[in-house]
C-alpha cells in the first residue's frame, strides 16, 4: 500500500475514530423543540466553534449555538506516560542525549506527581521483531528514580551501519500497543511523549504517520512530540496534533514549557465540553434522531437523541394537560368505585362459602369421630375378648401341670410358681417382690407356654425366663438372656427353663425346679 493511498485512507477512518475521542455527556429535550446538548471533545486546543457545521437527520441546521463549558464532565486523577527516547551511535545524537538529560535532571521533580506512573524506554532501529529497549521492569512513580533511570542511559555502539536513521514510527506503534495493553481505569490519562531530532523512517518504508495516527486515536493514546531539530523535513507535528496530543520545538521553548505541558497531560485528557443547542424543525413523533457536528473536513461526532411523542408534546399544551388531568381523575375515580363494589361483591360471596365449607367440615368431622369411636370400641372389645380367652385357656393348661414349678434361692428359700405370668424386682406389685438394690422394680419374669404380650399358647408347657429391661441383666446359666424387646429376634431355645437351670438376677441366684 502506498503512502498516498494510506493517508486518503486516514481521511476516511478519521470521522470514525474521532467518535471515540468524543462523548456524550447529557441531552435535555423537555423544551422540545428546543433540544440541548451538553458534549466533551478531547481536542487541547479546542474547536473552531465558528467552522462547526450542524446536521439533524441529514439535514442542515443553520439557527443553532455552540458555546465552550469552563468544567468538564469528568476530572482525571492521575497520569500514565510512556516516555520514548531516540538514541543512536550517530555523532549527532550524542547532544540530544545530554540535552534530554539535562532536561530531566530539571523537570522530573516537577512532572512527577502523585498517583502518576512513567515507563521509560529509547529506540534507534528494529532489532529482531522489536525497536523500543524499556529501561525497567516496573512502572517509576519517584521523579528521582525516574531521572537516574534516564542519566543512566548510554549510547548504542557501532555496528557497522552506514544509515543515520532511527525506525521513529515502527518505535511509535511498539509504543501504542504497549500502552493500548496497560489495564487502568477511567480517571487516568494515557499518553506517549516522544524526545527526537528524526523526521521519517527512511528504510522502513512500511511504517508511516499515517499507521501511527490511526493506531493511537483507535486506541485512545496522545503522543506528545518534544522536537530536537535537526532537518527541516519533520512531520511529526501532524502526528502530535492528528492524535490530540501537543507538540513543542526544543530549540525555542524553556524547560518550564516542557514541564507545562507534560503536567498538563491530564487535563488535556479530560478534554473540553461544550453545550450545543438548536431549534429542532422535525415534528414529534418519539423517533430517535441523529445528530452530527461537523468539526473540520477530517473530524465529525455522531450520536442520538430520542424526541418526545406527540402525546408528550401535546401535554406541554395547558388546557390539553388540565382537561387530561381532569379526565384522569374521574376515570380513576369511577374504576376505584367500580372495583370497591366488585371486591365487596366477592368477600360476600367468599364469605358465604367460606360458611358452608365450615359447616360440611364439620359434618364430616363429626362422621369420622363417630366411626373412629366405634371401632376403637368394637377393637377394645375383640381384644378384651381375645385376653379372657387366652387368660382362660393360660390358666387352664398351668393348672394341669403335674406339679407347682419352684425356685430355689441360694440361702435355701423357696418360692413357687403359683402363676403362668411370675414377675420379679423390688416393686410390690411383682409376683416375687424381693428388696434388693442390685434388682430393678421390675427384673424379669417367668412366663408360661407363652411370651410377654402375645395372646398364643404354644402348647409346650415349658417356662421362659425374659429379663424385662433391668438395668443389670439376667443370666441364665451364665448366659445373658434376652430382654423383652430384643425377644422376637432370637430364638426361643435361649430363654427356655429347663429343670435345675441356674438364674442370676443381680446378686440374688435361684435354681429353677420343675
Amino acid at each position: 500500500m502506498s503512502v498516498n493511498v494510506r493517508f486518503l485512507f486516514l481521511i476516511v477512518l478519521l470521522p470514525f475514530i474521532g467518535l471515540g475521542q468524543s462523548a456524550l455527556k447529557q441531552s435535555n429535550v423537555d423544551q422540545f423543540p428546543d433540544v440541548e446538548f451538553v458534549f466533551n471533545h478531547r481536542n487541547p486546543i479546542g474547536i473552531d466553534t465558528n467552522a462547526v457545521q450542524f446536521f439533524e437527520n441529514g439535514q442542515l441546521i443553520k439557527n443553532y449555538k455552540l458555546v465552550r463549558q469552563n468544567d468538564v464532565h469528568a476530572t482525571i486523577s492521575k497520569k500514565q506516560v510512556l516516555v520514548l527516547i531516540e538514541n543512536s551511535y550517530w555523532p549527532r545524537f550524542e547532544e540530544q542525549l545530554k540535552e534530554v538529560k539535562r532536561l530531566w535532571n530539571e523537570i522530573s521533580k516537577d512532572v512527577v506527581q502523585e498517583n502518576d506512573a512513567f515507563q521509560i524506554a529509547t529506540f534507534d532501529w528494529t532489532r529482531g521483531e522489536k525497536t523500543l529497549n524499556f529501561l525497567s521492569q516496573e512502572w517509576l512513580n519517584d521523579g528521582a528514580e525516574l531521572n537516574s533511570v534516564i542519566q543512566n542511559i548510554q549510547k548504542p555502539k557501532v555496528d557497522g551501519r552506514t544509515h543515520k536513521s532511527t525506525e521513529i514510527y515502527s518505535a511509535l506503534r511498539e509504543g501504542v500497543d504497549f500502552m493500548a495493553k496497560q489495564s487502568t481505569d477511567s480517571l487516568t490519562a494515557k499518553s506517549i511523549i516522544l524526545f527526537s531530532s528524526e523526521f521519517n523512517n527512511i528504510f522502513n518504508n512500511s511504517q508511516t504517520k499515517t499507521d501511527v495516527i490511526i493506531e493511537a486515536r483507535q486506541a485512545d493514546i496522545p503522543i506528545y512530540a518534544f522536537r530536537y531539530p535537526y532537518s527541516d523535513k519533520y512531520d511529526l507535528k501532524d502526528v502530535a496534533q492528528a492524535s490530540l496530543g501537543r507538540h513543542l520545538d526544543m530549540k525555542s521553548n524553556s524547560d518550564e514549557a516542557v514541564s507545562n505541558i507534560i503536567n498538563g497531560i491530564k487535563k488535556d485528557y479530560q478534554g473540553v465540553d461544550y453545550q450545543l443547542s438548536f431549534e429542532s424543525s422535525i415534528a414529534p413523533s418519539e423517533d430517535f434522531r441523529t445528530i452530527q457536528v461537523q468539526l473540520s473536513k477530517d473530524d465529525k461526532i455522531e450520536f442520538k437523541y430520542q424526541a418526545p411523542s406527540r402525546i408528550s408534546y401535546l401535554w406541554k399544551n395547558p388546557a390539553y394537560r388540565y382537561g387530561g388531568i381532569i379526565s384522569l381523575v374521574l376515570l380513576l375515580v369511577i374504576i376505584v368505585w367500580s372495583v370497591m363494589l366488585f371486591r365487596k361483591k366477592k368477600q360476600k360471596e367468599k364469605e358465604e362459602f367460606k360458611i358452608a365449607q365450615d359447616e360440611t367440615r364439620r359434618k364430616v368431622e363429626e362422621s369420622e369421630q363417630r366411626q373412629a369411636a366405634a371401632l376403637e370400641r368394637e377393637r377394645l372389645n375383640k381384644l378384651n375378648e381375645e385376653k379372657i380367652l387366652f387368660d382362660t385357656k393360660l390358666n387352664t393348661a398351668f393348672k394341669k401341670l403335674p406339679r407347682v414349678p419352684k425356685l430355689v434361692a441360694q440361702n435355701g428359700d423357696v418360692f413357687e410358681i403359683l402363676h403362668p405370668v411370675f414377675t420379679i424386682g423390688r416393686a410390690d406389685s411383682n409376683s416375687l417382690q424381693i428388696n434388693n438394690s442390685t434388682l430393678s422394680k421390675q427384673h424379669a419374669g417367668i412366663y408360661f407356654d407363652h411370651f410377654p404380650g402375645k395372646t398364643d399358647l404354644m402348647n409346650h408347657r415349658s417356662f421362659y425366663l425374659v429379663d424385662l429391661d433391668s438395668t443389670n441383666g439376667t443370666l441364665l446359666n451364665n448366659k445373658r438372656v434376652l430382654t423383652n424387646s430384643d425377644l422376637f429376634r432370637e430364638s426361643e431355645a435361649e430363654i427356655l427353663l429347663k429343670n435345675n437351670d441356674l438364674i442370676q438376677m443381680g446378686e440374688l441366684t435361684f435354681t429353677f425346679i420343675d
